[in-house]
Parts: structure tokens; C-alpha cells; sequence
């Protein structure tokens, strides 16, 4: 009897350990976030080191869930972010996934894996996950998509609702555009600040990003900074 409870107290033990280890949140699809620079250093909250780019560049790749409600997961578990991992892309990283605020890029970069990329981490390794990123960035093309549309960065309003039919146009399916406040402007005013293209939990098919996920306001002007 003691050697039963024993090896079931092992046996739960080892359980939680291998949920913890192997990140307890599912994920149903794939959020690749793509941020204006000149919006995120515009932004209330943040103050850049150095100019901006006008481009858009990786925020990061999160995990959604629709079924439990969880648009963006934060996961649990995993390993710790390792920057020797990433060493064969990290130039092509400080070009295409950079710290925009601060230029803190191993800093940026171990925030995204922890909160975010560990949540795959049985289909993507750290150097998969950042790859996918900055393949992804270079395959959808979003400041040339919107600017063939009209719509290009010079100060000037658009409508959020027809920046997003563009890209639809252009992929086939249907982003999401996220808004922020603009620093010293009133907070009912709202600039275009990310692009977010979803996609299956392979990562190679593009769907169609969950209602809700959209935050820039419908049929209204936004700011498109520089």
C-alpha cells in the first residue's frame, strides 16, 4: 500500500511538472503583431531613445484562444529564453524585430518568448519562433499593400475601416487594426499603430483574425503618423 502511494504521489507529481514544463494554455491560431514605429514612439506611455523608421516592423507572435475567451494568451511554463538560440537571425533581427523604445533588444526579445512564444514552444523552438516572425513581416508586406491603396504616412487621417478592406484585398483575408492614443492630443483622437495577420496553429495557413481582436474604431478617421 505505501509503495502504491508512493508512485502515485510521483506519478501526480510528475504531471503537474510536465504541465508546467510544457505550457498548460492551448492555442487555437497565431496573431503576428506588426507595429508602426512612428506610432509606438508616439504613443502617451513611451518615450524612443532614437527616431523612429517609417515602417512597420514585429511586435511579436502571440497565441489566441476563442474557445475560453482569451484572445491573447500569456503562457506558462517553458523554457527560458536563451539569446545564443537566435544567433544564426539576429542580424536580420535588430532590422526586422527591434526594441523600437529603448533598443534593449535581448530585453524585448526575452519579453516576447516568455509572455508569448513560449505557449508553442512543441512546434516552434526559440530559433523557429523568431524566424516565423521575420518571415512573415518580409511575405505580407503591409506598408506597400496600404500605400497601393493610397493610403500613405504623411500625417494623414484615414479611415481604419478601409486600411483593413485593403489588406483584405491583398491577402485574401481579413486583419485586425489596432489603435492607440496619441501623445498630447486628445484621447478620443486615435492613430493606426499595428496590423495583426492571423493564422492557423501550423502558422503557414492565413485565416481570418476573431472578431475582437480589432480595437481602431469603424468608419472613423485615424492618424497615420510619421
Amino acid at each position: 500500500m505505501e509503495n502504491t502511494s508512493t508512485l502515485s504521489i510521483f506519478s501526480v507529481a510528475t504531471l503537474f511538472l510536465l504541465i508546467f514544463l510544457t505550457n498548460a494554455d492551448p492555442y487555437e491560431y497565431l496573431l503576428h503583431v506588426q507595429h508602426w514605429q512612428p506610432a509606438v514612439c508616439s504613443f502617451p506611455r513611451y518615450k524612443c531613445v532614437f527616431p523612429p523608421q517609417q515602417r512597420f516592423t514585429v511586435h511579436g507572435v502571440w497565441h489566441g484562444n476563442i474557445s475560453n475567451g482569451k484572445r491573447v494568451i500569456k503562457c506558462a511554463g517553458g523554457s527560458v529564453f536563451d539569446p545564443k538560440q537566435i544567433d544564426p537571425i539576429i542580424n536580420d533581427l535588430f532590422i526586422d524585430w527591434p526594441d523600437v523604445i529603448r533598443t534593449s533588444h535581448n530585453w524585448f526579445w526575452q519579453h516576447e518568448w516568455d509572455v508569448h512564444g513560449r505557449c508553442s514552444e512543441s512546434v516552434f523552438n526559440q530559433l523557429a519562433y523568431f524566424s516565423l516572425g521575420r518571415q512573415k513581416l518580409r511575405a505580407f508586406d503591409i506598408l506597400t499593400i496600404i500605400s497601393n491603396a493610397g493610403f500613405v504616412p504623411f500625417n494623414q487621417q484615414v479611415n481604419a475601416t478601409l486600411v483593413a478592406a485593403a489588406i483584405t484585398g491583398a491577402i485574401g483575408r481579413t486583419p485586425a487594426l489596432r489603435c492607440t492614443e496619441i501623445r498630447g492630443k486628445p484621447r478620443s483622437d486615435r492613430q493606426l499603430a499595428e496590423v495583426v495577420l492571423c493564422f492557423d496553429q501550423t502558422g503557414q495557413t492565413l485565416i481570418d483574425c476573431p472578431q475582437g481582436v480589432h480595437n481602431c474604431p469603424t468608419d472613423v478617421m485615424v492618424l497615420f503618423s510619421t
